[in-house]
């Protein structure tokens, strides 16, 4: 899977990744640092990107070939507008599913829109969007990256294209500290009004081995349980239920930048084939990290 998207989005910032997205996991990104000294230097302003696939990340070609999951790749990407007072949190996942078998393909966007609000032990958030399905550009993403690393084309014919409303709800606990160690829990539904997938995700994570003020690599682990449902014909194949680990390592790469590295299985619920992604956050201190998926 590239990536939302996971088949993921996500106290700490987190998310989920996820891949949301659609698959993963898509993922709404929450900073709750009103304790920590840097609170007041966090900006107004956060971005986060992540990327999923389901091939190794490592081999002869820039990725190898991998058992498939059908759930080619997915892309997430969440803008956050605000602070503690009320942020404006935008999130836009896209996800490709090829399903060679039954010979065709579809591409899942989801789009939407929320308002997050802190108290002093808890942040949620509520808001609507749209899942789009059907040709996306998911074709044209695929068939190039293939065409650079010199892997033939999937040739696939695309279903039905349809939009449909959705409903977003996220709750999150402030993160509980120990030393260097943080740790909380969060939890997501994504509601389609029409053919999904809806989702609900619930899980928690730890954090360690960097102080919140230091520049030092920082490492989260996640469990969490996920459930899709609500699926259409198209959908159904490449999703399903149960839990997904995932270990994330990041690394600050400047005050308010870091990247980082992520390795999840069980994304969308349906095997325990192995994701592996990229994060980038912009715009909050690079001890945080994602807390949905």
């Amino acid at each position: 899977m590239l990536l939302a998207g996971t088949n993921q989005v996500k106290a700490e910032v987190a998310a989920p990744d996820t891949s949301v997205a659609v698959g993963a996991a898509p993922d709404t990104t929450v900073a709750i640092a009103s304790s920590d000294m840097r609170f007041s230097r966090l900006p107004r302003s956060h971005f986060v990107y992540r990327y999923l696939n389901d091939n190794k990340p490592l081999g002869t070609l820039p990725v190898a070939n991998g058992p498939d999951d059908l759930v080619t790749t997915s892309f997430w990407a969440q803008w956050r507008q605000g602070r503690r007072a009320g942020a404006l949190i935008w999130d836009v996942s896209l996800t490709l599913l090829t399903n060679k078998e039954a010979d065709y393909r579809s591409d899942l966007l989801r789009i939407s829109m929320s308002w997050a609000r802190e108290t002093r032990n808890l942040e949620w958030s509520a808001g609507l969007g749209i899942l789009a399905r059907g040709r996306m550009g998911g074709a044209f993403i695929q068939n190039s990256f293939h065409g650079a690393i010199g892997v033939a084309a999937v040739e696939l014919p695309y279903t039905k294209s349809s939009v449909s409303p959705l409903a977003v709800s996220t709750l999150a606990s402030r993160p509980f500290r120990i030393s260097t160690f943080r740790s909380g829990v969060y939890s997501e539904v994504s509601q389609v009004i029409g053919p999904g997938p809806s989702r609900f995700l619930g899980g928690g994570y730890i954090r360690c081995c960097g102080p919140t003020n230091s520049n030092f690599p920082a490492l989260r682990i996640d469990l969490a349980y996920i459930s899709y449902y609500g699926m259409g014909q198209v959908t159904k194949p490449m999703y399903g239920s149960g839990f997904s680990p995932s270990a994330m390592i990041t690394s600050p790469l400047g005050s308010f930048i870091s990247a980082g590295v992520r390795v999840s299985r069980n994304e969308f619920g349906v095997d325990q084939i192995p994701q592996y992604g990229l994060v980038i956050n912009i715009g909050a201190p690079a001890s945080l990290g994602n807390l949905y998926r």
